[in-house]
């Protein structure tokens, strides 16, 4: 197995992102995160406004700049 790469997950902080359960969604990731032993490598923290109002809440994968658009706390 290769080893995890360091990475950090923004959450949308936005007004309309929160308004559609971005802090659901930032709790469920930080939780995964401590229960898979990731969250020496991998952290969670709340990003900026991107705005992609109409595609909230969002999240970003860094450094690869990976986006990911209407997520919810129920996808895998």
């Amino acid at each position: 197995m290769s080893e995890i790469k360091e990475r950090s997950i923004l959450i949308c902080k936005g007004k309309n992102c929160s308004n559609m359960g971005s802090e659901n969604i930032y709790n469920m990731v930080e939780k995964t995160l401590n229960e898979k032993n990731l969250n020496v490598k991998v952290s969670v923290e709340y990003g900026n406004c991107q705005h992609l109002h109409m595609f909230g809440p969002i999240m970003i994968i860094k450094p690869d700049n990976i986006l990911y658009v209407e997520v919810n706390p129920n996808d895998s």
